[in-house]
């Protein structure tokens, strides 16, 4: 990202990625939440392989499904309700 100008929020990079298929915003996307995500699948299995298992498939679902959502909610309480 471009230090100069501030960082785009969650929402406009979920905004960016409905509509058009932006690596940036979804690797930008990735990077704030993978480690949130990661540890909230472990504390639902107990298990690190299972729940980097269950983090991927729930970027997966984000990616494939932010434009039914991006609008409703933030970003991050969409991120969660997949989870």
């Amino acid at each position: 990202m471009n230090r100069d100008r501030p960082e785009p929020s969650d929402e406009q990079l979920a905004a960016r990625l409905a509509v058009t298929d932006d690596e940036v915003a979804s690797d930008e996307l990735y990077r704030r939440f993978r480690r949130r995500v990661y540890l909230w699948c472990h504390g639902y299995c107990h298990d690190r392989d299972e729940a980097v298992d269950l983090a991927q498939e729930v970027f997966i679902k984000v990616f494939t499904h932010v434009g039914a959502f991006y609008r409703r909610a933030r970003f991050a309480t969409c991120v969660y309700a997949i989870a």
